[in-house]
């Protein structure tokens, strides 16, 4: 059945997608696709995308899947970049790998395309593969060996509504058919993700007061500062006089929209003159950056 229904799923795409494979201009990692142009089917209204520094890759899709009808959601990704190799539909940008969510029958299902056979067939681990359906979208999960470890990919999405009979069910004379971007393929970077310093303040080290540093962080994947309410973490390491000193408090505040690790220390009257040295880390899916200050206490 599930392959039945990729192979409706994959007819009508070639059906309604005629565009070449040019990107969408939007921020790294995300794309927002335009409402009320789905003809009754879900509405895509964007996808992310997220890596991690192990190369996991988390894509997900939003769009409101009713619960009592049929409908299909499929992801493309076009591993190699290169649309004359893979699937070789011109309209399906030369996709390499699918994933699908049948959100009525509870199910998904991923393959890729195997050139010797001339046909979709199951991916080899499957199981390693997570699908997540809730309110506002569906998010899969996969490791980044199953897509070959690509870093530069061309992704579109699909979402369908479908009867009983399997047939695509029309609004007003229209397919009810979705898809997005609406005319191309979206250009993906999933390199292994990495963490870059945005910026670090610190206040001046006085004895008798207290000292305190911020550190900012961004992802490689989409741009967006670390937080501490995605799984960023931040951490502090400091040494007084070649001593540990622990720090008095630590975490995340936002300031002006843009958050920041923030540790604080207290230096007791007698640090006048002594070396500080204070490292923070920011960590988030396994990624890290870090800034260290070394300074004198006055």
């Amino acid at each position: 059945m599930l392959r039945q229904r990729r192979a409706l799923a994959c007819a009508l795409v070639i059906l309604g997608l005629a565009a070449g494979a040019a990107s969408a201009d939007t921020a790294p990692g995300q794309f927002t696709d335009p409402g009320g142009d789905s003809a009754g089917a879900p509405d895509i209204t964007g996808m992310t995308f997220r890596t991690t520094a192990a190369g996991q890759v988390t894509i997900r899709v939003g769009v409101v899947l009713p619960s009592d009808a049929e409908t299909i959601l499929s992801v493309y990704i076009d591993t190699d970049n290169n649309p004359s190799t893979g699937a070789p539909d011109p309209e399906l940008l030369g996709a390499d790998y699918v994933l699908d969510d049948f959100h009525k029958e509870h199910a998904w299902d991923a393959e890729r395309w195997d050139s010797g056979s001339a046909k979709w067939v199951d991916v080899t681990n499957e199981r390693d593969t997570n699908v997540v359906v809730d309110d506002t979208g569906v998010t899969f999960t996969l490791p980044g060996s199953e897509l070959q470890n690509a870093t530069k990919v061309n992704v579109f999405a699909v979402s369908l509504l479908i009867d009983s009979n399997g047939d695509v069910v029309q609004t007003n004379g229209k397919d009810a058919i979705d898809w997005a971007p609406d005319t191309s393929g979206y250009s993906v970077d999933l390199s292994p993700l990495s963490l870059h310093p945005a910026f670090a303040k610190q206040s001046a080290a006085k004895a008798g007061a207290t000292f305190t540093m911020s550190f900012a962080a961004t992802r490689s994947d989409s741009g967006a500062y670390v937080t501490g309410t995605d799984g960023g973490t931040d951490s502090c390491v400091a040494k007084l006089g070649g001593k540990p000193l622990a720090a008095a408090s630590q975490g995340f505040l936002t300031s002006g929209s843009v958050p920041s690790g923030v540790c604080t220390f207290r230096l007791a009257k007698t640090a006048r003159g002594k070396p500080l040295v204070v490292t923070m880390t920011i960590t988030e899916d396994g990624a890290t950056a870090t800034h260290t200050v070394k300074t004198t206490v006055r």
